[in-house]
């Protein structure tokens, strides 16, 4: 919402639309098991001929699954500008 995205329950005018998939994609032990990393994947799709425009996947590694999925996020969406 930051970047000025839109939410929307239905699409009306899929010319001027994109949709937006995301989810957590993997999860990566390390340090022998003592840690790990989470794995997030994000795609950008057409809303009208769902051709992919653009897909990441980032790890993250904080100290909560959240903050694991928010560096992984922002690292994504960093690829993006």
């Amino acid at each position: 919402m930051k970047k000025n995205f839109l939410l929307v329950n239905e699409i009306r005018n899929p010319e001027n639309t994109i949709i937006i998939n995301y989810g957590q994609s993997g999860k990566r032990n390390i340090a022998g098991g003592l840690a790990y990393t989470l794995e997030v994947t994000i795609q950008l799709l057409d809303a009208k001929t769902h051709n992919l425009i653009f897909q990441c996947s980032a790890e993250g590694m904080g100290s909560t699954e959240a903050e694991d999925i928010r560096i992984a996020v922002n690292r994504c969406l960093d690829s993006l500008q």
